[in-house]
């Protein structure tokens, strides 16, 4: 178990953030001034740059082995995954300062949008071990903390990686997502469900889970499938939207946006102990972990019980 963190003491902390994000001189300006925010209330912290993609982990495992008693995710929900990469199954807590255009996570955490302002509140933060996400694609394992799905969110984020996410923001997201929807079609796939021992499979053309209850933005409504925060309970729920995607996926995100997902018949939510997702025929079939790509399916998805130390509210 972490240390009692910030009080009469300093606790060795890391600043971890992701310079392609947006590395220009008053990033680090505002970097450094939530170093001075953090230090104010107990922790002192080192600011870390990811060296490339998929390097945070690595590089968080080794602040941790050398000494670092909590590792600060300084981005949006991409650098808190990246990072959490590394910190699954230690003893090290991960805090979490919102640069980001969603910031789920932070929002979910109550933390304000304001990164010096979020850095602050983190003084009255303690830690906690909570359940983590785990997606297995072939004999590749990653970890999330928001979200992940496979279909429609999938291709989405593929096509994301041009770069019009790191060009546009959270706009180049409804953009695409728009034309997606007009443009392409997206085919059915099986959803495996395990639940209480018993197993089922129904036809999909989407699904994904959801660990919040505001996903931020116009997606915000895709957390109505939860309708409160699951980040700190060993609980799992699919959302499964089936065929016709042409009218299931937009009828998804409107019922959704107005709180009455419960009312749309071609959207099921299912609670669950995990699930797996395989395509059918040689439909491609993309799979996302909190907004990043990670693969193809077929994917499993389930939970790992008190998976990582997160500093939360002391409520």
């Amino acid at each position: 178990m972490p240390l009692a963190l910030a009080g009469a003491y300093s606790v060795k902390a890391v600043l971890i953030f992701n310079p392609a994000a947006g590395g220009r001189a008053e990033r680090r300006e505002l970097l450094e001034r939530v170093r001075g925010a953090l230090a104010s209330v107990g922790y002192e912290g080192e600011i870390v740059a990811t060296t490339g993609p998929g390097s945070a982990g690595a590089q968080v495992a080794g602040a941790v082995e050398v000494g670092a008693r909590v590792v600060f995710a300084c981005g949006g929900d991409g650098t808190v995954h990246e990072v959490m990469q590394g910190m699954v199954g230690t003893d090290a807590a991960l805090g979490v300062i919102p640069f980001g255009s969603a910031n789920a996570l932070a929002r979910d955490l109550g933390l304000p949008m304001d990164p010096v302002a979020a850095a602050r509140m983190q003084g009255g933060f303690v830690p906690r071990r909570v359940p983590v996400g785990r997606v297995e694609i072939g004999d590749a394992v990653r970890y999330f903390a928001v979200m992940a799905g496979a279909g429609p969110d999938g291709a989405l984020v593929y096509k994301m990686i041009a770069g019009d996410k790191r060009r546009l923001g959270r706009f180049a997201y409804y953009v695409r997502a728009g034309w997606m929807f007009v443009r392409r079609r997206f085919r059915e796939f099986d959803v495996e469900i395990a639940s209480g021992g018993r197993t089922e499979t129904v036809r999909a053309v989407a699904a994904m889970v959801v660990r919040v209850a505001d996903m931020g933005g116009l997606f915000r409504g895709l957390g109505d499938s939860v309708q409160r925060s699951l980040v700190g309970r060993m609980e799992m729920r699919v959302v499964i939207v089936r065929a016709p995607a042409l009218v299931s996926l937009p009828l998804w995100f409107c019922t959704g946006w107005v709180g009455m997902l419960g009312w749309n018949p071609l959207v099921r939510v299912v609670s669950v102990d995990g699930f797996r997702c395989v395509p059918v025929g040689e439909a491609r079939l993309d799979v996302q972990a909190d907004g990043e790509w990670i693969g193809q399916a077929p994917v499993r998805v389930s939970l790992v019980e008190d998976g990582v130390w997160l500093l939360m509210p002391a409520q």
